[in-house]
């Protein structure tokens, strides 16, 4: 069950296991709340700045049309619905009383006195909270007035029928006024007919008019109410679970096996989710940038054959971005990212250095400068001139191979599905400088 408190004090309602939304009357939100979506509503008016007939503060509820008689019908006409208003009824809102807004006018006369009686109705429900009521500030009419769109709605397609209804008095003063009741809407036939029930139409939910218990705190007083009204369910107890029904074993049983078969799924799944990842990941390259770009792809290099030289424990800051051999050759590569089309002069001559830090050590290194370009592009929609012409001659007179990660992707790829190609790549970065592409027939 899903509640709603409008109220300008009541912040916290103190009940286990029940859903409870809290507004305030002089909240703008107010407006955009569906009350639809709720199976009770309590309408707290018990603040005295309520009972002053002025509030002018309550901007949202007219000004979006959140509470009318025909949205309070859509609730209360659900099943097991309800409707508390705590406090003076005719309260007002803008001119018009809150049971104006449900649907229903009951007359109200501001009276103080401090004597109450308790009516012996079928009704108990509220009974430990009435008897907390000492004083009084109001007392109700007893005459009912219904909407017509209540009517219209309530008597839609029950030929001859009419709405009426009554208040069962729950609390009294000394003088036999009505301070709280049980507003019981019902049909009836026009006169001279006399009133009855009638089964054809759906009924209500409960409608209850409470006092407010004076000097109580509104929390308090709200989360009584509710405890009351719907009972403070309490958590099943643990020793529930060992008593035993019939058929129950054979349950369990069921249960345990498909529990079994789940678990098996599931860790199925897990191990094919976590191998179409590591079947993805190359993809990286394509979107990834700076650091994580290098990881990247190295592991792309790694999977296709290659031994990584400068890993994280081998790094030094005279490193080159990513350092790998294949067979005999052996590459320094500087990977440069960037947003735009075409990539400048730097990273070339890193990757220089790098080959001549790296030749120190008496090995022969091959530069390669991969690049991604346009990061943020898709791949086909990015430039593939992404070096100038006068780049390209200088990384030519430099034996600096060159390529891009559409290309070293598509590479991989080949990789894949034929186990000599990779070989063929690779020989072909060792041998060839400038920018390489891959053929067609390759």
């Amino acid at each position: 069950m899903k509640v709603l408190v409008i109220s300008t004090k009541c912040n916290k309602v103190n009940i286990s296991n029940l859903k409870v939304d809290i507004v305030s009357w002089c909240d703008n939100e107010l407006g955009l709340i569906n009350l639809r979506d709720y199976d009770g509503i309590v309408f707290d008016m018990s603040d005295y700045y309520l009972n002053s007939y002025n509030v002018s503060s309550m901007r949202g509820v007219f000004e979006h049309h959140s509470i009318s008689p025909d949205i309070i019908y859509d609730v209360l006409k659900k099943p097991e619905t309800f409707i508390i208003v705590v406090g003076n009824p005719n309260t007002t809102v803008k001119q018009e009383s809150i049971l104006n807004l449900i649907g229903f006018s009951v007359s109200s006369e501001i009276r103080n006195g401090n004597t109450v009686t308790r009516e012996k109705t079928g009704d108990r429900t509220f009974l430990k909270y009435l008897e907390k009521v000492k004083s009084y500030s109001y007392f109700l009419g007893e005459n009912i007035t219904i909407s017509s769109h209540v009517q219209l709605k309530w008597c839609s397609g029950v030929g001859g029928y009419e709405m009426a209804g009554t208040l069962i008095p729950l609390l009294k003063n000394r003088a036999d006024k009505i301070l709280a009741a049980k507003l019981e809407p019902f049909t009836k036939m026009p006169s001279p007919y006399l009133y009855h029930k009638d089964n054809t139409v759906p009924s209500f939910g409960d409608i209850y008019l409470l006092p407010p218990i004076y000097g109580m705190d509104q929390n308090d007083m709200v989360s009584e109410i509710l405890e009351l009204y719907l009972g403070n369910e309490k958590p099943e107890p643990e020793w529930v679970k060992n008593i035993k029904v019939p058929s129950q074993e054979d349950i369990d049983d069921r249960l345990e096996q498909i529990g079994s078969k789940i678990a098996d799924l599931t860790n199925e799944k897990n191990v094919l989710i976590q191998e179409l990842e590591n079947e993805r990941q190359p993809i990286e390259i394509l979107w990834k940038s700076d650091k994580p770009l290098e990881k990247s792809i190295e592991r792309v290099l790694k999977s296709m054959g290659a031994s990584i030289e400068n890993d994280d424990e081998n790094n030094t800051e005279n490193a080159a971005d990513c350092s790998f051999s294949y067979g005999s050759a052996h590459f320094a590569v500087e990977i440069k990212s960037t947003s735009k089309q075409m990539v400048d002069k730097n990273g070339l001559r890193q990757v220089r250095d790098w080959v001549e830090d790296l030749s120190d050590v008496g090995k022969e290194y091959k530069g390669l400068f991969i690049v991604s370009n346009e990061i943020g592009k898709k791949p086909d929609e990015r430039s593939d001139n992404y070096l100038p012409e006068n780049l390209i001659k200088y990384a030519t007179s430099q034996e600096i191979a060159v390529i891009s990660v559409k290309t070293l992707f598509e590479a991989y790829l080949k990789s894949k599905n034929d186990n000599k190609y990779a070989g063929i790549f690779f020989g072909k970065l060792h041998e060839k400088s400038g920018i390489i592409k891959l053929e067609i027939d390759e």
